[in-house]
């Protein structure tokens, strides 16, 4: 195994929901489901054990994990220097987490909570074609 993927491997092991917290996780998970089908936006506070890892659970086909990012977004939460910039974590239409991973996994690391901006029902194909050009995924 590379040092990459034990990285990865890692790091997804930090977004596991813990026993003790499977039933409020189960409840947002099915917010979050209605809320995708809705097609609408909230801004909400995201917790590291519940709200991120729920949130994570959704995290298919997005680029490899940048460990720098995540890290220097996990100091600023952790400083409490973190804003909401209003760019939103995005779901799309399918149910998938389009972009906001580096920010879920900050959260966790940081083990501290953040604003965000949550918008559902976006169109996948306008994600992978439009957002995030520069950057393979």
């Amino acid at each position: 195994m590379s040092n990459e993927n034990k990285t990865l491997s890692a790091r997804q092991a930090t977004a596991m929901i813990l026993p003790e917290d499977e039933v409020l996780a189960a409840q947002f998970r099915e917010r979050l489901h209605k809320l995708i089908a809705s097609g609408n936006h909230v801004t909400m506070s995201i917790s590291p054990n519940i709200e991120a890892k729920v949130c994570l659970e959704f995290n298919t086909g997005n680029r490899s994990l940048n460990e720098t990012v995540i890290k220097r977004y996990a100091s600023d939460m952790r400083r409490n220097h973190w804003l909401n910039s209003g760019e939103p974590i995005i779901f799309s239409q399918e149910g998938i987490l389009n972009d906001g991973q580096h920010r879920l996994y900050a959260c966790i690391e940081a083990g501290v909570p953040f604003v965000a901006d949550l918008r559902f029902g976006i169109d996948r194909s306008a994600f992978t074609e439009i957002i995030g050009q520069g950057t393979n995924r």
